[in-house]
C-alpha cells in the first residue's frame, strides 16, 4: 500500500472483499473463530484503506493487503470515464 492510498476510504464493497479474504485464512487454519469474529467486526467499522491493512496484516503471505481491497483505477475512456466527465461538468457548472 502506499502512502496517498492509506487514507483513502474504503466502501461496502472493500470491507465486503476483507471479510472474504478472512474467511479464506480461517478455512486455511490460519485464524481460529474467535479471530475471525473479532477482525470481522473490524474490518465492517474500517473507513480507510489503513484500517483494513491493519485487520490483515499478518495475514499478508496470501498477497493480500489494502492493494487488493481499492477499486481498480478506471480510464479516462470509456462510457465510465464519460460519465464521470459530464457528472464533473454538471456539478461545476450548474452550482
Amino acid at each position: 500500500m502506499t502512502a496517498s492510498s492509506a487514507g483513502l476510504r474504503v466502501g461496502h464493497a472493500g470491507r465486503q472483499r476483507a471479510i472474504d479474504l478472512l474467511k479464506t485464512a480461517y478455512a486455511d487454519g490460519r485464524l481460529d473463530r474467535d479471530e475471525l469474529d473479532d477482525r470481522a467486526g473490524q474490518a465492517l467499522k474500517a473507513r480507510t484503506a489503513s484500517d483494513l491493512d491493519a485487520v490483515l496484516a499478518d495475514l499478508g503471505g496470501s498477497g493480500i493487503g489494502a492493494s487488493t481491497l481499492m477499486p481498480p483505477e478506471r480510464s479516462s475512456r470509456g462510457a465510465f470515464g464519460q460519465a464521470a466527465r459530464v457528472a464533473r461538468c454538471v456539478f461545476c457548472c450548474c452550482r
